[in-house]
């Protein structure tokens, strides 16, 4: 799936590019910067009666997104995948979702935030996924491990048990802000000790914290965060 839309992707992007049929500069509505322009053109679509017109808009207001929104919405994906290359795919996929559904857009929030929620839900399930088949992998090399090595079999439970444990923890993480999921995941998972953490965080995220106890509080903070998700009573 996701190599059939990097093959097509190439091929939206001069759909998007191409001059017909697309609105003529002269009928646009004048804007200073690309975000109004697309929001301009989003209202004149929203207006507009006839389909052909409509459908033209809607292209070109695809185009001028991925134009100012590509690079951001990469990092973005990124920063909840953790991975460049499945950020680019996702990113790919949010874009072409994002044109087949502005037919569908109400104009209830920007088209920014309507891009990025496609995103982020699309980030959400690629997460997911990916847990579930690196899980289903493990427990097959488990059952091999404990056929070949019989005496192995308390060693294997133990570490399957944990790997669940991590499973879960990482599955809730991807529901989370991503400075919030990073905090949980480097203290609880790679268990780095708090001067390391701020060294990382500040070079990962730049400016926002910048004292240790900064750190723990949002360290405890996030931490909360994440036994409202699991349902942990105190």
């Amino acid at each position: 799936m996701l190599l059939a839309l990097r093959l097509m992707w190439p091929r939206l992007r001069s759909l998007m590019r191409a001059s017909a049929p697309t609105a003529s500069p002269t009928d646009l509505p004048a804007a200073t910067n690309p975000v109004e322009r697309a929001e301009a053109l989003w209202r004149e679509a929203h207006a507009e009666k006839s389909p052909f017109r409509r459908d033209a808009l809607h292209l070109e207001i695809a185009k001028t997104m991925v134009d100012i929104m590509g690079p951001e919405l990469v990092a973005y994906c990124q920063r909840h995948l953790g991975n460049l290359a499945c950020a680019e795919d996702v990113a790919q996929q949010s874009h072409i979702a994002f044109w087949q559904l502005l037919p569908r857009f109400e104009g209830r929030s920007s088209l920014r935030t309507f891009l990025f929620g496609i995103a982020l839900n699309r980030c959400r399930r690629t997460a997911r996924s990916d847990f579930r088949e690196a899980r289903r992998l493990q427990l097959h090399e488990d059952d091999i491990r404990a056929e070949i090595h019989p005496e192995s079999l308390p060693a294997v439970d133990a570490d399957r048990e944990h790997r669940d444990r991590v499973a879960i923890l990482e599955l809730t993480l991807t529901q989370m802000e991503p400075r919030e999921a990073w905090l949980l995941r480097a203290r609880l998972v790679e268990e780095l000790p708090y001067p390391e953490m701020l060294t990382r965080y500040e070079a990962r995220f730049g400016s926002g914290i910048n004292t240790l106890e900064g750190l723990r509080s949002a360290f405890f903070r996030a931490r909360r965060s994440l036994e409202r998700l699991l349902g942990v009573q105190r």
